[in-house]
Protein backbone atom coordinates (compact mmCIF):
# COMPACT_ATOMS: atom_id res chain seq x y z
CA UNK A 1 0.00 0.00 0.00
CA UNK A 2 1.10 3.51 -0.83
CA UNK A 3 1.07 6.21 1.86
CA UNK A 4 -1.86 8.53 1.41
CA UNK A 5 -1.15 12.15 0.65
CA UNK A 6 -3.26 14.39 2.81
CA UNK A 7 -3.60 17.95 1.56
CA UNK A 8 -3.44 20.79 4.03
CA UNK A 9 -0.91 22.43 6.25
CA UNK A 10 1.45 20.89 8.75
CA UNK A 11 1.80 23.06 11.86
CA UNK A 12 5.45 23.94 12.51
CA UNK A 13 6.29 26.71 14.97
CA UNK A 14 8.21 27.64 18.09
CA UNK A 15 7.32 30.43 20.49
CA UNK A 16 9.36 31.48 23.49
CA UNK A 17 9.22 34.18 26.11
CA UNK A 18 12.19 34.50 28.46
CA UNK A 19 13.66 36.70 31.14
CA UNK A 20 17.31 36.58 32.12
CA UNK A 21 19.72 37.97 34.64
CA UNK A 22 23.50 38.08 34.88
CA UNK A 23 26.06 38.91 37.55
CA UNK A 24 29.70 39.72 36.87
CA UNK A 25 32.19 40.03 39.73
CA UNK A 26 35.89 40.00 38.97
CA UNK A 27 36.79 36.91 36.96
CA UNK A 28 33.43 35.18 37.66
CA UNK A 29 30.27 35.62 35.59
CA UNK A 30 26.95 33.92 36.35
CA UNK A 31 23.78 33.95 34.27
CA UNK A 32 20.27 32.52 34.50
CA UNK A 33 17.35 32.40 32.08
CA UNK A 34 13.73 31.46 32.81
CA UNK A 35 11.84 30.54 29.62
CA UNK A 36 8.33 29.59 28.72
CA UNK A 37 8.14 27.83 25.38
CA UNK A 38 5.67 26.14 23.06
CA UNK A 39 6.95 24.23 20.03
CA UNK A 40 5.19 22.06 17.50
CA UNK A 41 6.36 20.03 14.52
CA UNK A 42 3.35 18.35 12.91
CA UNK A 43 2.05 15.99 15.62
CA UNK A 44 5.03 16.38 17.99
CA UNK A 45 4.56 19.07 20.61
CA UNK A 46 6.68 20.35 23.50
CA UNK A 47 5.69 23.07 25.94
CA UNK A 48 6.64 24.16 29.44
CA UNK A 49 8.93 26.20 31.62
CA UNK A 50 12.69 25.79 31.56
CA UNK A 51 15.48 27.34 33.57
CA UNK A 52 19.02 27.58 32.31
CA UNK A 53 22.19 28.58 34.03
CA UNK A 54 25.70 29.41 33.01
CA UNK A 55 28.98 30.14 34.71
CA UNK A 56 32.28 31.50 33.35
CA UNK A 57 35.56 31.84 35.18
CA UNK A 58 38.03 34.04 33.25
CA UNK A 59 41.52 33.76 34.72
CA UNK A 60 44.48 35.62 33.17
CA UNK A 61 45.31 32.93 30.58
CA UNK A 62 42.55 30.38 31.07
CA UNK A 63 38.76 30.62 30.69
CA UNK A 64 36.41 27.85 31.84
CA UNK A 65 32.67 27.89 31.17
CA UNK A 66 29.60 25.64 31.56
CA UNK A 67 25.90 26.05 30.77
CA UNK A 68 22.58 24.25 30.41
CA UNK A 69 19.99 24.56 27.63
CA UNK A 70 16.28 23.77 28.13
CA UNK A 71 16.53 22.32 31.66
CA UNK A 72 12.90 21.69 32.75
CA UNK A 73 11.81 23.68 35.79
CA UNK A 74 10.16 20.63 37.36
CA UNK A 75 13.34 18.56 36.76
CA UNK A 76 11.55 15.60 35.21
CA UNK A 77 11.54 15.39 31.39
CA UNK A 78 15.17 16.06 30.40
CA UNK A 79 15.05 14.51 26.91
CA UNK A 80 15.75 17.87 25.23
CA UNK A 81 18.19 19.26 27.81
CA UNK A 82 21.72 19.90 26.60
CA UNK A 83 24.79 20.53 28.76
CA UNK A 84 27.81 22.49 27.58
CA UNK A 85 31.34 22.89 28.92
CA UNK A 86 34.37 24.56 27.41
CA UNK A 87 37.87 25.72 28.13
CA UNK A 88 40.08 28.25 26.34
CA UNK A 89 43.80 28.66 26.99
CA UNK A 90 45.83 31.67 25.89
CA UNK A 91 48.80 29.39 25.18
CA UNK A 92 51.31 31.75 23.59
CA UNK A 93 51.68 35.53 23.30
CA UNK A 94 54.18 36.17 20.51
CA UNK A 95 54.73 39.48 18.75
CA UNK A 96 53.75 38.96 15.12
CA UNK A 97 54.52 41.59 12.48
CA UNK A 98 55.10 44.08 15.31
CA UNK A 99 51.68 43.52 16.92
CA UNK A 100 50.90 41.69 20.18
CA UNK A 101 49.53 38.28 19.27
CA UNK A 102 47.69 35.49 21.04
CA UNK A 103 47.61 31.82 20.12
CA UNK A 104 44.47 30.29 21.67
CA UNK A 105 43.67 26.62 22.24
CA UNK A 106 40.02 25.60 22.77
CA UNK A 107 38.11 22.46 23.73
CA UNK A 108 34.36 22.08 24.12
CA UNK A 109 31.92 19.33 25.02
CA UNK A 110 28.17 19.14 24.48
CA UNK A 111 26.07 16.29 25.77
CA UNK A 112 22.42 15.42 26.09
CA UNK A 113 20.10 12.43 26.13
CA UNK A 114 19.23 12.77 22.43
CA UNK A 115 22.73 12.93 20.97
CA UNK A 116 25.26 11.83 23.56
CA UNK A 117 28.65 13.56 23.78
CA UNK A 118 29.95 15.79 20.99
CA UNK A 119 33.53 17.07 21.18
CA UNK A 120 35.26 19.99 19.54
CA UNK A 121 38.72 21.45 19.52
CA UNK A 122 40.13 24.55 17.94
CA UNK A 123 43.05 26.86 17.42
CA UNK A 124 42.85 30.63 17.21
CA UNK A 125 45.20 33.45 16.32
CA UNK A 126 44.48 37.03 17.42
CA UNK A 127 46.50 40.12 16.49
CA UNK A 128 46.01 43.23 18.66
CA UNK A 129 42.18 43.05 18.54
CA UNK A 130 42.41 43.91 14.82
CA UNK A 131 42.49 40.43 13.27
CA UNK A 132 41.34 36.95 14.36
CA UNK A 133 41.58 33.63 12.60
CA UNK A 134 39.92 30.55 14.08
CA UNK A 135 39.82 26.94 12.94
CA UNK A 136 38.14 24.04 14.69
CA UNK A 137 37.13 20.43 14.27
CA UNK A 138 33.87 19.27 15.86
CA UNK A 139 32.53 15.73 16.27
CA UNK A 140 28.82 16.08 15.54
CA UNK A 141 26.16 13.41 15.99
CA UNK A 142 22.73 13.22 14.40
CA UNK A 143 19.92 10.76 14.81
CA UNK A 144 21.56 8.13 12.61
CA UNK A 145 24.98 9.52 11.72
CA UNK A 146 28.14 11.04 13.18
CA UNK A 147 30.93 12.96 11.46
CA UNK A 148 33.85 15.32 12.05
CA UNK A 149 33.00 18.84 10.86
CA UNK A 150 35.66 21.49 10.12
CA UNK A 151 34.94 25.17 10.79
CA UNK A 152 36.97 28.23 9.88
CA UNK A 153 36.31 31.86 10.73
CA UNK A 154 38.02 35.19 10.22
CA UNK A 155 37.33 38.59 11.76
CA UNK A 156 38.99 41.93 11.23
CA UNK A 157 38.34 45.40 12.55
CA UNK A 158 38.28 48.55 10.43
CA UNK A 159 37.81 51.64 12.59
CA UNK A 160 34.73 51.05 14.75
CA UNK A 161 33.46 48.20 12.57
CA UNK A 162 34.14 44.48 12.98
CA UNK A 163 33.70 42.28 9.90
CA UNK A 164 33.43 38.54 10.44
CA UNK A 165 32.86 35.54 8.20
CA UNK A 166 32.76 31.82 8.97
CA UNK A 167 32.30 28.64 7.00
CA UNK A 168 31.16 25.26 8.26
CA UNK A 169 28.76 22.50 7.35
CA UNK A 170 26.91 20.05 9.54
CA UNK A 171 25.75 16.55 8.84
CA UNK A 172 24.19 16.27 5.37
CA UNK A 173 25.80 19.57 4.36
CA UNK A 174 23.69 21.86 6.54
CA UNK A 175 24.51 23.52 9.83
CA UNK A 176 25.54 26.70 11.55
CA UNK A 177 28.98 28.16 12.21
CA UNK A 178 29.69 28.76 15.88
CA UNK A 179 32.79 30.06 17.63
Amino acid sequence: PQPASEPGSRPVYEEMLAVGAALHRGPLALGALLSGHDARFDVDRSAGLTVDGGVRLALPRLTIAAATHFFPLNGTDRRVTDYYAGVECDALRPRLWGAPGHILLRYGLTTGERTGPEHGGGLGLALADRFRLDASLVRERGYADAAWRPTVGVRFRVGRYAIAAARATGLNGIGASYR
